[in-house]
């Protein structure tokens, strides 16, 4: 088993380190949240290295990875002859963790129609393979993980709020690489497991700067990149044009440049619609189709002050935007 540490130059995020250590030793289900490639499955094995489950496996199963009929036969597993294929029994995950630690990741992208199979399975500990009524008992730490609110998935009716409820007992959010550049020496250094990386100052700082959008995954590509391209060559700044994808990152821009435009568009047709209603919020939800929750966290985000479009006691308060 390879033995994972987290270390943090980060004040904050090594307090939730510490903190994390101590949430391993319950056996409560964990919700990892945090941008994609920000580390959410080594911190899934750093709880699991540390937790009481320690001596027992470790299953993942992504779940935007499969589509819904192979995904039930993945986390319940399924009995021969249950469906067209099956040839053989077959043990799910929730069976192989047994005594270890179920992780499944990208929780957000479960199917609606299976929710509340988990539900129940994590509730009552127990499953029920497809094609049998026999259930099954079962006895894994679940450790689920995300890079999209789910929140917002509940008000669209694309997850199930209490499913939500059971998942997110102890929450863990893990910042992205750019909201703690001190780490990205020591990330450096422990990622290029062993093998050293000749950088040159103005290369560092560069590096330090980039926005990273990829997090450590696009760091772990960059230390491939620099490996295989440059070997023990000094890396100057000249060289981080290509090993950072600088073209590609600007082609990306440019590619959702319209993104701008879009929430302009959304901003100016909240401020028109409280306009009309005068500022009742919830009038406005429902002449634009949306959860007057969302409707008020947009509020929030454009920061528009909704309290202008109200009518006064005697007139209308005209305001100019």
């Amino acid at each position: 088993m390879i033995h994972i540490r987290l270390e943090s130059r980060n004040r904050i995020w090594n307090e939730q380190i510490e903190n994390t250590k101590k949430m391993a030793l319950c056996s409560h289900p964990i919700l990892l949240q945090g941008e994609s490639g920000s580390g959410k499955d080594v911190m899934a094995n750093y709880i699991h290295q540390h937790s009481l489950y320690k001596a027992g496996p470790f299953v993942s199963v992504n779940c935007s990875a499969l589509n819904e009929s192979l995904i039930e036969s993945e986390l319940f597993g399924h009995i021969k002859g249950a469906f067209t294929g099956a040839i053989n029994n077959r043990k799910g995950a929730f069976e192989e963790s047994r005594g270890g630690t179920l992780f499944l990741d990208e929780i957000g992208d479960l199917p609606i129609s299976l929710q509340p199979k988990l539900l129940r399975a994590i509730e009552n500990q127990e499953i029920r393979p497809i094609g049998t009524d026999q259930t099954i008992k079962t006895e894994s730490r679940i450790i689920c993980a995300t890079n999209v609110d789910l929140v917002e998935k509940i008000s669209k009716k694309e997850f199930r709020s209490d499913l939500l409820f059971r998942i997110n007992v102890l929450n863990i959010h893990i910042p992205p690489l750019r909201q703690r550049p001190e780490d990205l020496i020591p990330l450096l250094s422990q990622l290029s497991n062993g093998y050293r990386l000749n950088i040159s100052n103005d290369a560092l700082e560069q590096l330090r700067n980039h926005v990273w959008p990829g997090n450590i995954r696009e760091l772990k590509n960059f230390i491939s990149r620099a490996k295989a391209i440059h070997g023990q060559k000094i890396i100057t700044k000249h060289h981080l044009t290509d090993l950072l994808n600088f073209k590609q990152e600007e082609n990306i821009k440019s590619k959702f440049s319209h993104l701008s435009t879009i929430k302009q568009i959304e901003r100016d047709l909240i401020i028109q619609g409280l306009r009309d209603f005068y500022g009742n919020q919830r009038a406005v939800s429902k002449a634009l189709g949306v959860p007057k929750s969302t409707l008020h966290d947009k509020i929030k985000k454009y920061e528009i002050n909704a309290k202008q479009f109200s009518r006064s006691s005697s007139d209308l308060i005209k305001v100019s935007i």
